[in-house]
């Protein structure tokens, strides 16, 4: 159906290239700029990964690069950060990157619309966005973390939430998507689009109500500006086992490049394994990767998060997911073609699709 929002999504996608060419220009100068990446004689393959957020959720490339998995498997890996999951999504419809970093409702809608994209393996399982509020609106809506999720949103009306990214990003939806499931229209919330590095400062100067968005960032702002976390999406537990965040590329750069796919699916692998063997040791290793993320809230993340054994991920995992999403009211939900087409356990490694 082309609807309105189709084609603001469109509009959408068009306004992010433009936005950020320049930024990608600039950052990936020793980079393939649209040619597939190529592997000369004597190197590694050069590739750029473009992730949406600078923060611990991105922890298995961020190590995949520090520990040199990339390279033991022949990748030159060029890690570039843009302002939401829009940004880096267009970079790589336009060319200028071979791969990002995307959630299941960003795939599986994106798959809906056509957009020839393709997960090809996993970082971790099950989202961690948590709602922060400050405590203006705590005192004024009197609302609290022992409340149901329906009585939480209704004692919230109007609150200016902030969030990386418009109605259509992942917290956007995911919000929305609550919402509806509690009868309630979709601008009960006014959501205000802040990069993630202004969330604590529009948080703390009373520009908005509330944070919504993937941990430790509610926590971080609670620390600095006071207040409280009142729900997360650990209470969806249907949620837990969505394989949420996964390594994605275009259909014909994935489909030409299956050395490079398998390549990078190891390194994932990996920085996986390590972070589920190893929790602590790969938290002092990246303590000082984020920026004004502290490192107690980078080993809690790291300890909290449902890392993909193996980068792993199945078809019934997959088939279960677009259901608990769609139930949620998420994503459309998408025909075996498409959804199938949406993925690909073809390039992980021995086990990984087990």
């Amino acid at each position: 159906m082309r609807s309105s929002r189709q084609r603001s999504h469109r509009t959408l996608v068009l306004a992010a290239i433009a936005a950020t060419t320049a930024v990608i220009l600039s950052a990936c100068a020793s980079a393939s700029s649209g040619a597939p990446a190529g592997k000369a004689a004597t190197g590694p393959t050069t590739i750029t990964i473009a992730l949406p957020v600078d923060a611990p959720s991105q922890a298995p490339v961020y190590l995949a690069s520090k520990l040199g998995y990339f390279q033991q498997e022949g990748i030159d890996a060029h890690i570039i950060v843009l302002s939401s999951d829009t940004a880096a999504d267009s970079a790589m419809i336009a060319g200028s990157v071979q791969y990002t970093s995307v959630n299941a409702v960003a795939l599986i809608t994106a798959a809906e619309k056509g957009v020839p994209t393709q997960d090809i393996c996993t970082e971790y399982d099950g989202p961690e966005y948590a709602l922060a509020v400050s405590p203006a609106t705590l005192a004024s809506s009197h609302a609290s973390s022992g409340m149901a999720t329906g009585a939480l949103l209704r004692a919230l009306h109007g609150t200016k939430v902030g969030i990386v990214g418009t109605a259509v990003s992942a917290p956007g939806l995911i919000l929305t998507g609550l919402l509806k499931e509690e009868g309630l229209p979709a601008d009960w919330l006014s959501l205000v689009d802040i990069t993630q590095s202004g969330l604590a400062a529009a948080y703390a100067h009373g520009e908005v109500g509330a944070v919504f968005d993937d941990q430790p960032v509610p926590d971080q702002v609670v620390d600095q500006g006071g207040g409280k976390v009142v729900f997360d999406t650990d209470q969806i537990g249907s949620l837990a086992q969505v394989p949420w965040e996964g390594i994605l590329g275009m259909r014909s750069y994935v489909s030409g490049n299956a050395r490079v796919d398998k390549a990078v699916c190891a390194a994932i692998a990996e920085a996986d394994n390590y972070l589920l063997k190893d929790p602590a040791t790969a938290s002092n290793d990246l303590a000082h990767s984020f920026g004004a993320i502290s490192p107690a809230l980078i080993a809690q993340t790291i300890q909290s998060r449902k890392w993909a054994p193996g980068a792993g991920m199945t078809a019934t995992a997959w088939t279960n997911a677009a259901k608990v999403l769609a139930g949620l009211g998420l994503v459309k939900q998408p025909s075996p073609a498409v959804l199938n087409g949406a993925f690909s356990t073809a390039y992980l490694p021995a086990g990984g699709s087990a």
